[in-house]
């Protein structure tokens, strides 16, 4: 057992256990013991709270977001995650004082967008941040929808919000960040290794895991989106991460992801992130 942890894919596994299946061979028994998701959700409800705002975002709300609406990708850059640290972002930002954490102001960013970002529109150009204006479009189309308006209703309602924060100046400090403390010692040399999370595994059962993996090294990427096969196959051209996203009534039930370079895949429940 490594009592010392192991980073992988930017997800931290306080315990692993070396673990031998008749169908999946050697692999790694991970554990979490807390998930990201619910630190990011109470985090953005408590400055949401703290400046007088609604903080009534919900877990599953977010998940639901995360996996289902967005595909657990930064909708303005493709990044997906695990590949890449993905935020929890604000689309009316929280130190404007006009709009809370809730289900119809949030969408998952890139961190280093959202960092580049800060606390700008997102109505304005964003080529500066190579955001293309389909993806932009995309964006403002699903929030729209999220919030149960029409595109125009959107845009004339975020635009109003706006104008408000140009008037009014906003003295609150909302620099601080919740940040996750990576500098851990790692002594598993994670090259050529399956990684599988106990919550997988216990409600999964490795027979169907087994399968769902046997498919991912085939190529065959589960209920993945289009843009997720295209991605793919890219990344099997020139490198990267590729990903199989596997779901029931709709959705997302766990993914699995390997770093094509490092040889190293991580199967894992979406209750895990």
């Amino acid at each position: 057992m490594n009592q010392n942890g192991i980073l992988a894919f930017s997800i931290y596994f306080p315990k692993a256990e070396r673990q031998i299946d008749i169908n999946l061979g050697d692999y790694l028994l991970v554990h979490k013991t807390r998930s990201h998701m619910i630190c990011r959700v109470n985090y953005a409800n408590k400055q949401a709270r703290k400046i007088g705002l609604s903080g009534t975002l919900r877990t599953n709300e977010w998940r639901t977001i995360f996996f289902d609406i967005f595909d657990s990708m930064c909708p303005l850059t493709n990044n997906r995650f695990p590949e890449h640290v993905l935020s929890l972002g604000h689309a009316v930002p929280l130190n404007w004082a006009q709009k809370g954490s809730n289900y119809g102001n949030v969408f998952p960013i890139w961190n280093k967008l959202n960092e580049s970002m800060k606390d700008s529109s997102i109505l304005r150009d964003l080529s500066i941040h190579d955001v293309t204006r389909e993806n932009h479009n995309k964006l403002i189309t699903t929030l729209a929808s999220n919030n149960n308006l029409t595109e125009e209703q959107y845009r004339e309602f975020y635009t109003a919000c706006y104008n408000v924060r140009k008037q009014q100046r906003f003295l609150g400090n909302m620099k601080g960040k919740y940040k996750t403390d990576r500098n851990k010692r790692f002594s598993e040399n994670l090259n050529d290794k399956l990684m599988i999370t106990k919550r997988c595994i216990d409600q999964l059962g490795i027979s169907k895991l087994h399968d769902s993996i046997k498919n991912h090294f085939s190529h065959k990427w589960g209920q993945s989106t289009e843009l997720d096969i295209a991605l793919n196959s890219n990344a099997l051209k020139n490198g990267g991460v590729v990903r199989s996203i596997f779901r029931s009534n709709n959705k997302t039930e766990f993914f699995i992801a390997t770093d094509l370079e490092r040889k190293v895949t991580l199967v894992m429940h979406v209750a895990d992130v």
